[in-house]
């Protein structure tokens, strides 16, 4: 009676932590985690930990549809009639994890003792210039009208700002990184010129 009574127990607990009401729960938990550990690791310069070790647990990072593929997953799980507003917090989450990875990946390159390509470095630069842009743009903030005060509460209260400060906070410190290189290697290597003219501009426009 007792081995019965505990199965009984454990087919209750693995239904209430498995059940497709909790399993969203466990989702936005995991996410949010996840980019936290990736943003304070970049933020504090300690050395990088893998971001894929940290998302293949419930999702490839790398495919290009992601953040479709999450909140496929997500609807499936969902209780009907399904709350618009539970959807925008779920993605606004998962793209918050594409940037904070993306950041994580810069970090990779640059914390590391071995050599890396400066193409690779741009190219981890321009995914997060695209992210950012595409997932947390600016709005137009021109103007007085009822319209663009809650454009301007909304950009504040859904974490868009602090995104796009860490985001560009990031660039900055490696247009910096690359232009102070470039300027200390300039005198015996002239003709690295034009890389520490654009990482000057970089660095200024940042």
């Amino acid at each position: 009676h007792s081995l019965r009574r505990r199965q009984r127990q454990m087919c209750i607990r693995d239904s209430l932590w498995n059940g497709p009401s909790i399993m969203n729960h466990r989702r936005m938990l995991w996410v949010s985690t996840v980019t936290s550990i990736c943003l304070e690791t970049s933020l504090k310069g300690r050395n990088p930990v893998s971001s894929i070790d940290l998302t293949r647990l419930f999702i490839d990072v790398r495919n290009p549809n992601a953040l479709q593929l999450y909140m496929e997953r997500v609807q499936n799980d969902i209780s009907s009639p399904v709350d618009p507003l539970i959807l925008r917090h779920h993605e606004f989450a998962f793209k918050r994890l594409l940037l904070a990875v993306s950041i994580l990946d810069l970090d990779k390159l640059t914390l590391t003792y071995g050599t890396f390509s400066l193409s690779a470095i741009e190219e981890a630069r321009d995914k997060i210039v695209r992210l950012l842009d595409e997932h947390f743009p600016m709005p137009n903030f021109d103007g007085y009208a009822p319209q663009v005060k809650r454009d301007f509460d909304t950009f504040i209260s859904n974490g868009s700002l602090p995104m796009r400060i860490i985001g560009f906070l990031m660039i900055l410190r490696l247009s910096l990184a690359l232009f102070l290189h470039f300027e200390s290697m300039l005198p015996q290597n002239p003709e690295l010129f034009p890389q520490y003219r654009r990482y000057f501009t970089l660095v200024c426009l940042d």
